[in-house]
């Protein structure tokens, strides 16, 4: 079920550009922008081995361009980090992709989904 919305949410996403706000992490402070490239990405495996709760799903979308500098696959990490960190996440699981052709403007666009967790006693 999960991977047929994101599916639907990729079309939607790649077909209409994002609706989710895109954040300018480069604009705040250091501290939070500190704060928000620290949120760690967990995988099945390391799940096992921690307690956590999930504060809600996260999206993020990127429209490829050969003037960007950073990936488009990092800057939709960034973009979940971000989101995560607004909702008191230190964490990120189940992140799942979609790519498409982008818009007029992009080469290819991709979108992204997670889960903003909280994870005890993260190290």
């Amino acid at each position: 079920m999960r991977t047929l919305m994101l599916t639907a949410v990729g079309i939607l996403l790649v077909a209409c550009g994002p609706r989710t706000p895109i954040p300018n992490i480069n604009g705040l402070a250091h501290q939070e922008q500190a704060a928000i490239r620290s949120v760690r990405i967990y995988s099945e495996t390391q799940l096992a081995n921690v307690d956590y709760s999930v504060l809600g799903v996260v999206d993020g979308f990127s429209c490829a361009s050969p003037t960007w500098v950073l990936g488009h696959d990092a800057r939709v990490v960034e973009q979940l980090k971000y989101h995560a960190w607004t909702l008191g996440a230190n964490g990120l699981a189940h992140i799942q992709y979609s790519t498409g052709a982008g818009a007029s403007e992009c080469e290819e666009a991709v979108a992204a989904t997670g889960d903003a967790i909280r994870v005890s006693d993260a190290t």
